[in-house]
């Protein structure tokens, strides 16, 4: 009995440095290594911003649901590991929850999703369990768990989290963010770009900015600075806020929401260019990200 019941002991202890190490492995492993150098280019843009390039940002996902035999892109999406996507809670609060999800990765134009070969069914969804729409998207995050593992190519790689000290690091820097969302203010299925867009934009310090005021410590405030007045629209929620440090690229934000309003009619969704953008801080996530995928990782058999 003794000897059985150690034998438990280690049983549980083995599974558990295996998993811990497995974690780290998935979460550090060739992350936020892209294969073209970030390019800003002239034409194009989210609501005025750039063309991004083929294979620029190969974490950068595409979120769709199936609604008979088609696939709706609605959301976008980071690859943390194999199996795990990030993205932002609210992409779901409208969604059904009978439809499928589906994930399309290495995908540069929208159009070159097709099923069994790059788009990955999702067979569980993630939300914050106190995310709150009502009080400023409070802890709008989410994880998808895919159905089967990604394999990497020079097309398809995962991002890297940060440490949950580095919230402060990327205030007053311009970093980037990617994204399917309308390229005009003014949103119809036509304002949907095929190919991938990005923008540079600014965080700002909401203890000395007066243009972020109401926000709490749970978003950045990002704003282009430039006169383009670029923003990002619907269609790029869920997708990362980039940084650069030393070589590799890191998350560290979710895009969760920013200023937009209704047409006159009440029908359309009009986009403000020159208003700032809100994302999820992840660093203060970090935790709630590794529980989750470790849990994951724990029901499935090695």
């Amino acid at each position: 009995m003794k000897i059985q019941r150690t034998l438990l002991i280690l049983g549980i202890l083995f599974q558990s440095v295996y998993l811990k190490k497995n974690l780290k492995k998935n979460f550090a492993a060739q992350c936020g290594r892209s294969f073209q150098k970030p390019t800003i280019q002239t034409t194009g843009r989210i609501i005025h911003g750039d063309n991004s390039i083929p294979n620029q940002w190969p974490w950068h996902v595409a979120v769709f649901f199936k609604l008979g035999i088609k696939h709706n892109f609605f959301c976008g999406g980071s690859i943390l590991n194999q199996n795990h996507i990030l993205t932002a809670a609210h992409c779901f609060d409208e969604l059904p929850s009978f439809l499928e999800l589906y994930v399309g990765v290495g995908l540069f134009n929208l159009s070159d999703a097709k099923p069994n070969k790059n788009l990955f069914k999702v067979s569980k969804l993630i939300r914050h369990e106190n995310y709150n729409k009502s009080n400023a998207f409070d802890n709008d995050i989410a994880l998808l768990v895919l159905e089967k593992p990604i394999k990497y190519t020079n097309k398809i790689s995962p991002i890297c989290l940060p440490s949950n000290q580095d919230v402060k690091l990327v205030y007053n820097k311009v970093l980037h963010v990617a994204g399917w969302g309308s390229i005009h203010e003014k949103v119809t299925r036509e304002s949907i770009p095929n190919s991938l867009m990005q923008l540079e934009i600014k965080i700002m310090n909401y203890f000395n900015e007066t243009l972020c005021q109401g926000i709490d410590e749970t978003k950045y405030c990002g704003y282009d600075m430039s006169d383009k007045h670029s923003n990002l629209c619907v269609g790029d929620s869920g997708g990362a806020l980039m940084h650069k440090i030393d070589q590799k690229w890191y998350v560290f934000g979710v895009v969760s929401f920013g200023n937009a309003e209704f047409s006159d009619d009440n029908l359309t969704i009009l986009c403000q260019a020159n208003q700032p953008t809100y994302f999820t801080i992840v660093p203060n996530y970090l935790d709630w990200i590794e529980k989750n995928v470790e849990a994951n990782l724990n029901n499935k058999k090695f």
